[in-house]
This record gives C-alpha cells, sequence and structure tokens, in this order.
C-alpha cells in the first residue's frame, strides 16, 4: 500500500502497517464508494504516480478494480489520528452477519490477548440459518460468526471466563 515504518514509530505503533508515503493518496470507502469518517474502517482505495492504471486485457476486473483513478486495494482499513495506518484484513474475508461488518483480524487479535490462546483463525462460513451463539467447554475453541457476531469486549470477557464462542 505504499507505507513504512522504522525506529521509534514501529515500537510506538505496534500492529499498525506505518505511514503512508507522501506519493501516495488513500481513501477509506463503504460498499458504494462513498468516503468513511476519519478513523472508521473502510476499503482503502489508492492513487499514485506509480500505480497502474489498469489490468493488462482483463476490463471486467479494471472496471470491478479502478474508479476515476482510485484502485480498490481489496484491504479493510484506517488510518488513526497519529496518521498511522492500520490494516483490519481483506474485503473478500469480511464477515457481514445481521448487517455488522465483522473483521476476522479483529477478533483473533481479542482472542490472542487472553491467557492460554496461544494462535487464533478467524473465518466465516456462509451460513443460511442462524442458530443463536452458545458459550462452550475451553478445550474446543471454535468461532463461527454466523449469526450475531460478538465484539472484541464480549471475546474477551467469555475468553476469561473459560469459555469459547460458537455460534452456527
Amino acid at each position: 500500500l505504499g507505507s513504512s515504518f522504522t525506529g521509534k514509530a514501529f515500537s510506538r505503533r505496534m500492529g499498525s502497517a506505518g505511514f503512508v508515503q507522501p506519493i501516495i493518496e488513500l481513501r477509506f470507502v463503504d460498499e458504494e464508494g462513498e468516503d468513511k469518517p476519519p478513523g472508521v474502517p473502510g476499503r482503502i482505495w489508492i492513487r499514485s504516480v506509480s500505480l497502474i492504471s489498469g489490468y493488462w486485457n482483463r476490463p471486467e476486473a479494471n472496471a470491478k478494480d479502478f474508479h476515476d483513478g482510485w484502485f480498490d486495494s481489496g484491504d479493510i482499513g484506517y488510518l488513526d489520528p497519529d496518521g498511522y495506518l492500520h490494516l483490519d484484513g481483506r474485503r473478500t474475508d469480511l464477515i457481514i452477519s445481521g448487517g455488522v461488518n465483522v473483521y476476522p483480524l479483529e477478533v483473533e487479535n481479542a482472542l490472542r490477548e487472553v491467557a492460554g490462546v496461544d494462535d487464533v483463525a478467524v473465518y466465516g462460513v456462509p451460513d443460511e440459518t442462524p442458530i443463536p451463539a452458545e458459550l462452550i467447554p475451553p478445550d474446543l475453541l471454535v468461532l463461527d460468526l454466523t449469526y450475531n457476531p460478538p465484539r472484541s469486549r464480549l471475546l474477551r470477557e467469555a475468553a476469561a471466563a473459560g469459555c469459547a464462542v460458537l455460534s452456527g
């Protein structure tokens, strides 16, 4: 995306992708291409003199990913108040549940903060039959966000209580 990190900046904002380079312009937009408010995750659109103007012989892909000089990177992210770029995941990884956008990376990061959790992977599974969430024993750590996506605080509380979250 054209960001970088060096020295003290790296240690101050671990987990971010760094600062955006001066020749790179970023926009954070919703599904309709409308700008999101500052600090709110959105699809990252890029414009730069160093960016390609389109894919070779792929008109369908160009129509999907290029919009009036902007390239839709497929990434979801935001700039924090100090100008650090944060990536929440890929557009294709986004889980939409009950009209709420759930970013797997956000849930994974919350679960990694819980004592005893070494690593975790979160992904969505299409399901047309919603099943209410329930708590299950900690030896079976399964997270399926097809019904009602828990937010980070709920996840931390459930995991701290020795439970995992399962739905669907």
